[in-house]
């Protein structure tokens, strides 16, 4: 009986992703909270469409030297994250008409990519300090986005700038 059971609830999880068109039509969000429930043949199924996709847009290989990242041209400051305490949970979403990538501004200075080509309409969610720096920028042009928390807008999202709490739970627009 308890294997009948287990069984039919590993069905039961199974069926809300069962196909492509299931991981097509869902939010990120919703597919992180319920990433358990993808079946590995539609994961690997919609990876293998991404690629083929990826190459029929004519997607180019960067090579990358020493192994980091090619520098990016658009970058809003140069300010970096220092220690803090306060710490709260910050839902970005894309809400422009193009992919998006959501970067944040490690203790050295350095562009630490968080969220590489967010659909639109796609979430992330941060778990980060207050005094953590993000910026975000256009996936293929490169071009600087805007966040906006409440009445404030700027080119650079950092919670002590946004009047975030601690513990505070934010949804944060890119725009």
């Amino acid at each position: 009986i308890t294997n009948n059971l287990r069984d039919r609830k590993m069905s039961e999880s199974l069926s809300i992703f069962s196909t492509i068109e299931d991981l097509r039509s869902c939010s990120d969000l919703t597919l992180l909270e319920n990433i358990g429930s993808v079946r590995r043949d539609v994961v690997h199924a919609y990876i293998l469409e991404l690629r083929d996709n990826s190459k029929q847009l004519g997607a180019l290989e960067v090579e990358e030297e020493d192994g980091e990242r090619p520098a990016h041209p658009a970058r809003p400051t140069q300010s970096k994250s220092s220690r803090a305490e306060i710490k709260f949970t910050a839902i970005f979403t894309n809400d422009t008409a193009t992919n998006i990538d959501l970067i944040w501004i490690d203790y050295d200075g350095n562009d630490v990519v968080v969220g590489q080509n967010i659909k639109p309409g796609g979430s992330r969610v941060k778990y980060t300090y207050f005094t953590h720096p993000f910026f975000t920028r256009d996936s293929l042009t490169g071009e600087l986005r805007s966040f906006n928390y409440e009445s404030t807008t700027s080119v650079v999202f950092e919670g002590q700038n946004f009047g975030v709490g601690s513990g505070d739970t934010v949804k944060v627009s890119i725009f």
